[in-house]
């Protein structure tokens, strides 16, 4: 489906003005675990405490924390959303780097039309600093309910110009209710270069999904999705350091009804660089101790920051366990040793056997006592239970 080009609506004009860097590694440390506090199961949030975990680069962007970090968009850079109702604001209690993310509101609009909120197309902006550029994105709860199938929300345009064309890039609602399983790329809407790649997993509501682009200006746009690469679009691409890019909430054509309530966008971690970005840390469960080996699974980042990390577990397809946790920084350095979340102890028959004949005559330093506390009991059946083998 061709779309037509939109007046550049409920967006927010991004500001890059930094200068190409060129030592990537100059600053790179390897991340190390030394904690990890929650219950290791599929949905739960785990806390990781260790050091140089995201390691984001100074010269891609300032400040390092994203772009959202100052008092107000034109403290941070960032040109204004000139709507009168002004739906969009730095939202302090929700974010992934640093304190603070971008917000960018849809509220009660019209689904036939596109919405009509947060305007920003006569706003002040700068160009891009490089060609590659990164931000996280999270749409709220809703996200299903409002855009379905043959509809669309654009997340990324770079404006057309001095002989390129116009750049978008979004997840493609036509693929169903449970979330889109495909991005939306155009490298130039003009020329019918859009393609339909397939995301690494589908995009749900409510959860952190790092976007990068790179723009090759009159050759095509290339997209990863959680540092995998989903697709290039060949055509007429915008030249991102000479021309200016939107993103938020630019103009969408909704479900075909009014829609009344609130839908939201939020941004953070934006870099741009001549240089590959990569998420600002990569986390990854794994069945296996060697990196590469087995089954390993990246998780959905919920909080980022050298010194601790926040993950949403996914377990899916890793069997029973034991399970292996991986850190990969920004700068790519890997932890040099996983942590094992599960303990490789198992027990059998002999071991039940010994603490049975050991219930409450023990003496110090008994092998069944699990716990140690001098006692043979239920706390330690239970124990032995849990990794019965």
């Amino acid at each position: 489906m061709l779309r037509n080009k939109k007046i550049f609506k409920n967006s927010l004009l991004v500001t890059f003005a930094f200068s190409f860097f060129v030592a990537q590694n100059v600053f790179a440390a390897t991340p190390t675990i030394s904690n990890v506090t929650g219950t290791v199961a599929n949905g739960n949030t785990l806390t990781i405490a260790g050091s140089n975990m995201v390691q984001d680069i100074v010269g891609k962007f300032t400040p390092t924390a994203g772009g959202f970090e100052g008092a107000n968009l034109a403290a941070d850079g960032w040109g204004e959303c000139l709507n009168s109702t002004k739906n969009c604001a730095y939202d302090s209690s929700v974010k992934l780097l640093g304190g603070k993310s971008f917000r960018s509101d849809m509220i009660n609009f019209n689904g036939i039309g596109g919405p009509e909120n947060n305007s920003s197309g006569d706003s002040t902006y700068r160009y891009l600093g490089g060609k590659y550029n990164r931000m996280y994105v999270k749409y709220s709860s809703n996200f299903n309910t409002v855009w379905q199938n043959g509809n669309y929300v654009k997340m990324i345009l770079t404006s057309a110009g001095g002989g390129y064309g116009q750049t978008y890039i979004s997840p493609e609602p036509r693929t169903g209710l449970t979330g889109p399983t495909e991005m939306y790329v155009t490298a130039d809407y003009t020329q019918q270069s859009e393609i339909y790649p397939t995301l690494p997993s589908p995009w749900i509501p409510n959860r952190w999904f790092c976007v990068e682009w790179y723009s090759n200006p009159g050759i095509g746009v290339t997209v990863w999705v959680d540092g995998i690469f989903v697709g290039t679009s060949n055509g007429n691409s915008s030249d991102p350091v000479n021309q200016w890019t939107q993103v938020g909430i630019i103009n969408a054509h909704g479900i075909g009804t009014d829609f009344l309530g609130t839908f939201s966008m939020w941004m953070d971690g934006v870099m741009s660089s001549d240089n590959m970005i990569y998420p600002a840390s990569t986390i990854e469960i794994s069945n296996n101790a060697t990196y590469g080996q087995g089954t390993k699974k990246y998780q959905e980042p919920v909080f980022l920051s050298d010194g601790s990390v926040q993950i949403k577990a996914d377990l899916t397809s890793l069997g029973a366990g034991p399970y292996y946790l991986w850190v990969t920084n920004n700068q790519q350095q890997r932890v040099a040793v996983p942590y094992n979340l599960s303990s490789s102890t198992t027990y059998s028959i002999s071991n039940f056997t010994t603490l049975i004949s050991s219930w409450l005559h023990l003496s110090t330093g008994n092998a069944s006592d699990l716990n140690f506390d001098n006692i043979a009991n239920t706390k330690d059946l239970g124990i032995m239970m849990s990794k019965w083998n």
